[in-house]
């Protein structure tokens, strides 16, 4: 069975889209930023 890549494109284009509709400062300050941090602060404690 054979990937077709303008599946790969349109799947991405609609992820994309849907983190977008939901507000990319939104979901950053929900998941993305303030796990990052999360994790920056875990690190320096562990030091």
């Amino acid at each position: 069975m054979e990937i077709d890549p303008k599946a790969i494109v349109g799947a991405l284009l609609l992820a994309a889209l849907g983190v977008l509709a939901t507000g990319p400062g939104l979901w950053s300050e929900k998941w993305g930023w303030g796990w990052l941090r999360r994790k920056d602060e875990r690190g320096e404690r562990e030091r």
